[in-house]
């Protein structure tokens, strides 16, 4: 690439803000342009992060020319029109998670994609965390040997706030697309698509789930058990058990920069991939791979496990009585 890929944020709350920080260590990319419904908000966040273009409205984005490839972080009840709209407007897209509201919708942007040719990929940033790669690694090589259980926990303690997105029914509130979707995508990583899930669910005073408990059951009695919650702060651990030994990703496991392996077959040891900045440019990083390599799809995240991941959090959200999206 002759110069760094212009990256147009859609959004301008904590996570675009992050992913704008963590640009400044990809050679590849720049943050040039920042759309929002307010002009103010618009025009704050491009002189904070040293953005050259501020829109006041996601559409202009879009069309831009100063745009190569777009970011979306904007509520999750969004995510698949506004990809929809990069891909019709042939600009590369990566949605924040979840990619949709629901595996139908996920379904459509990915069919969408192929058609057009266009990249896209959900910005499940986790999948690209050197701590998480080594582990993913260390469980292929069969180092815990046959993979029996895995267990994950992100429960991270928000304060009610009934006019908050994260408590709001109508802008996709509720833990399970928020938090639980990492945990989801772990069991699905190591184990592949559950035969069936058992939830344990509670949901606060605007109806949407904010403490759940589910085990996923897979064939050979393996399992994955998954907790995730706004009411409590929860170990943050994740761990995968095999015959051999544990493996257990250091808290915050999503994005955390170690890991130790346990048992009587395994000498145990401890992995240390600490990095600079907040861990959201190695995904970034990782797409301007995929566009120098002519992809229209991450082999490492291709969009039906995005899709299969959906379609269990549909199920989990059905188990527990929530009416889909």
């Amino acid at each position: 690439m002759s110069r760094p890929l212009r990256w147009g944020l859609l959004g301008t709350g904590t996570i675009a803000s992050l992913f704008a920080e963590d640009l400044v260590h990809c050679d590849e990319g720049t943050c040039a342009a920042v759309a929002s419904r307010s002009s103010e908000r618009a025009e704050a966040f491009a002189e904070a992060h040293r953005t050259e273009h501020a829109f006041a409205s996601y559409d202009a984005l879009i069309a831009s020319d100063a745009v190569d490839i777009v970011y979306i972080g904007t509520p999750h009840p969004f995510h698949a029109a506004q990809a929809l709209q990069c891909i019709e407007a042939g600009k590369p897209v990566l949605v924040e998670k979840p990619f949709a509201m629901s595996a139908a919708e996920a379904d459509k942007v990915r069919r969408a994609a192929q058609r057009a040719g266009v990249f896209a990929m959900e910005a499940m940033w986790t999948a690209f965390i050197p701590a998480v790669q080594r582990a993913l690694v260390l469980v292929e090589q069969q180092t815990l040997g046959a993979l029996q259980t895995v267990r994950a926990d992100l429960s991270v303690r928000r304060p009610f706030d009934a006019a908050h997105r994260l408590y709001d029914p109508d802008l996709g509130g509720g833990v399970l697309l928020d938090l639980g979707v990492y945990a989801v995508w772990w069991a699905h990583r190591l184990l592949g698509t559950p035969a069936s899930c058992t939830v344990d669910a509670t949901c606060g005073a605007t109806g949407v789930e904010e403490d759940v408990t589910a085990t996923l059951s897979y064939n050979k009695g393996r399992e994955a058990v998954l907790t995730t919650s706004f009411r409590e702060q929860g170990t943050r651990l994740a761990h995968a058990t095999g015959t051999n030994g544990t493996l257990r990703l250091h808290a915050p496991w999503w994005h955390g920069q170690a890991l130790s392996l346990t048992g009587r077959s395994v000498d145990t040891e401890t992995y240390d991939h600490s990095f600079a900045g907040h861990g959201y440019h190695f995904e970034a990083q990782h797409v301007h791979e995929c566009l120098r390599e002519g992809r229209t799809e991450s082999p490492v995240l291709p969009l039906a496990d995005t899709v299969a991941v959906l379609h269990t959090l549909d199920e989990m959200r059905a188990t527990i009585g929530l009416e889909p999206w």
